[in-house]
């Protein structure tokens, strides 16, 4: 059995409140539930969410929902945004200074892990075995709370997803 843990644990990243008045502005500003599929970043999100709150035994299952909540919100490329994910999710969460190297440390393995259950390595675990990984355990539930915490701030600054912009500048020099 997945053992259940509060989301305002002790640990961080930690969960903070957000009023309701404005996440029920915000949500009602997103036009949810118009159409069958997701229509902007934090409609994928919040239906990624949805999902992973379906999931009730293998705690990997819940890792590609985490990625789709992530890669939507922060509009990284799928699946290879890793460096563009950790830099949007230091941006939108602003961690304490800290606090942002074991963000990035964990956010690093919460991705090792989504790599190696994709692209292989991933140690599959018997269905027979009662033993329970802990680490994969915490791993997922950090990346829940990443995304349950993302999804605050965009309520917070009425976001619907960040947009990453690319400007490639020239670099003049003067000649005489």
């Amino acid at each position: 059995k997945i053992p259940r843990t509060p989301i305002r644990s002790k640990k961080y990243p930690f969960a903070r409140q957000v009023k309701f008045s404005q996440v029920k502005k915000w949500y009602k500003s997103l036009r949810i539930g118009e159409s069958s599929f997701a229509n902007s970043p934090a409609e994928n999100a919040i239906y990624s969410l949805l999902h992973i709150t379906t999931i009730e035994q293998q705690v990997i299952g819940v890792v590609p929902w985490i990625f789709c909540a992530l890669e939507s919100i922060f509009s990284t490329n799928v699946g290879r945004g890793g460096k563009q994910l950790k830099e949007q999710a230091l941006y939108l969460l602003n961690p304490k200074v800290e606090h942002k190297r074991r963000f990035t440390q964990k956010l690093d393995r919460l991705l090792d892990l989504r790599h190696s259950f994709i692209h292989g390595g991933y140690k599959v675990p018997s269905l027979y075995q009662d033993d329970f990984n802990h680490d994969e355990f915490d791993l997922v539930e950090f990346g829940v709370v990443l995304v349950i915490l993302s999804i605050q701030r965009l309520a917070e600054n009425n976001w619907s997803g960040l947009t990453i912009e690319s400007v490639i500048s020239p670099n003049k020099i003067s000649i005489e």
